[in-house]
């Protein structure tokens, strides 16, 4: 449902907007269009990553403030970890693993900037920011091979966590994802397929319905390819895995639904084997 036409909001940064939730909007260009509402009754601040393309294209009438790599943006991101505004730049201290937090970390500072609080005062609290729990979340280590979890059940955000990841480890990255939803499984197939292929080697489980009824023809076994096995049960996933995993690789599980008990049985079967 448009849970968010209705909200009355003071400040708003928005970082990107994909194509989800066609269910209900039907179209992209009818998302779009309920962004770009929300936006535009927004009361005092905005913020807008133009790195996006989706939120470059729409025209608004409201004031706001941009962030993005590109020179013309108000707040400029040198990457890997550098800002620029008004001809000064900033060093970002954190944390979080990928480029997509420094986007977004950006993004956060502007929108606390236009509330007052000084650029460098802002840095410092992102300094001992330790995150939110699956949001590239370390699990643990087990000889040498180390696990993480993460929320992403959408193919940006998991090829920006499975690019993160891949930079990080000096071994190879196993991906172990459970797609969420039949519709949004159905309209991201090809998207999906390609941020796993991103990975060393990938496992794809059964959907998680999310309340959703079964469509017809989509299904997890599509998924399969040279770099990506389907495993229909996750009680399967860390026995193949132990088969697989050597020191310094990393193991990450992905999705939206019950996937995130998963790695805590992988660290205890990998310690026992």
């Amino acid at each position: 449902f448009n849970t968010f036409k209705d909200i009355e909001i003071d400040d708003l940064l928005v970082t990107n907007i994909d194509i989800d939730h066609l269910d209900y909007f039907k179209n992209f260009n009818n998302l779009i269009d309920a962004f770009k509402h929300v936006i535009e009754n927004v009361k005092l601040n905005l913020v807008l990553n133009y790195d996006d393309p989706n939120l470059k294209k729409i025209k608004l009438k409201n004031k706001f403030i941009t962030y993005s790599s590109s020179d013309s943006s108000d707040v400029i991101i040198k990457y890997p970890n550098k800002i620029l505004k008004d001809n000064k730049e900033y060093k970002i201290i954190t944390n979080l693993i990928g480029s997509h937090f420094i986007s977004n970390i950006t993004g956060a500072i502007c929108l606390a900037n236009l509330n007052g609080i000084k650029i460098e005062d802002a840095l410092k609290a992102v300094q001992t920011f330790p995150g939110v729990k699956r949001r590239t979340e370390y699990l643990g280590s087990i000889k040498g091979i180390n696990v993480y979890d993460d929320y992403g059940h959408h193919p940006t955000e998991m090829r920006s966590t499975i690019a993160a990841l891949k930079e990080r480890t000096s071994g190879d990255l196993y991906v172990v994802f459970q797609p969420h939803r039949y519709t949004r499984t159905k309209n991201n197939f090809d998207d999906f397929k390609n941020s796993l292929n991103d990975a060393d080697s990938a496992i794809v489980v059964d959907i998680y319905p999310a309340g959703e009824k079964p469509i017809p023809g989509i299904t997890s076994k599509n998924f399969e390819d040279e770099k990506i096995k389907y495993l229909k049960s996750m009680r399967m996933v860390p026995s193949y895995l132990s088969s697989l995993v050597k020191e310094n690789d990393t193991i990450l599980t992905l999705g939206a639904g019950d996937i995130t008990l998963l790695g805590p049985k992988i660290l205890k079967y990998l310690d026992e084997v």
